[in-house]
């Protein structure tokens, strides 16, 4: 048979069958990468597909390839950028303890307003992956078994240097003198009983509104 002009020869070896396998063969690859083909099986970008070509691809697998998967995959792509977690300071990264508390009051004649004597000591742990500090402490108060505060105090002032992590760094801390609220002798802390001492401390990284509490300690005197 003649070939008109344009016309290209199909091999037909294989008969009916083997040509329409030839001619969708192109297709089906078309439609996996691309998503359409022409009537002369050639990839488009995506416009109508001749009439033929679906047929055939149809005859071989029973219908278009369900690009499923790869939508769900492409469709999930933004939504991986929002798990970020912001790591700049662990949650309980800074363990701070009190040690070594010390409270001693004269109440000999004559008993002066504010007779307490506190020294104590802070320790500053740093368990998160960035430096904290440096950490401040300039005060603290005394409270009863129950909770319920009992004075409050000053202390001199004291700051660690910056605290890299896995270091720790100690204040040793002393009560200063005169600093009692309420000043009352020794109607302030009553004699034998015990206290609690609580000592804020605050810096860069420091959550808000930290203080550690101390063991009871008893509130030696001397008369």
């Amino acid at each position: 048979m003649s070939l008109m002009p344009g016309q290209r020869q199909w091999s037909t070896g294989a008969g009916p069958r083997g040509r329409a396998a030839s001619l969708a063969l192109p297709c089906v690859l078309a439609v996996l990468l691309v998503g359409a083909c022409d009537s002369d099986d050639r990839p488009t970008d995506g416009g109508p597909r001749d009439q033929g070509g679906a047929d055939l691809t149809a005859s071989l697998d029973g219908g278009a390839p369900d690009l499923g998967p790869v939508d769900a995959a492409l469709d999930l792509a933004p939504a991986l950028d929002l798990v970020a977690v912001d790591l700049t300071v662990a949650p309980g990264g800074l363990v701070a303890s009190l040690s070594g508390g010390d409270l001693f009051q004269s109440c000999q004649p004559i008993v002066p307003p504010d007779p307490a004597r506190l020294t104590i000591s802070i320790r500053f742990t740093n368990q998160g992956p960035s430096p904290i500090g440096p950490i401040a402490v300039s005060d603290g108060e005394i409270d009863d078994a129950n909770k319920q505060q009992l004075a409050t105090f000053g202390f001199a002032p004291a700051r660690t240097a910056v605290i890299p992590p896995g270091q720790s760094a100690t204040l040793d801390l002393e009560k200063t003198a005169g600093s009692l609220v309420p000043a009352q002798g020794c109607q302030t802390l009553k004699c034998g009983t015990a206290v609690v001492v609580v000592v804020p401390y605050d810096g860069p990284g420091v959550p808000a509104n930290r203080s550690a509490r101390s063991d009871a300690l008893t509130v030696m005197c001397a008369f």
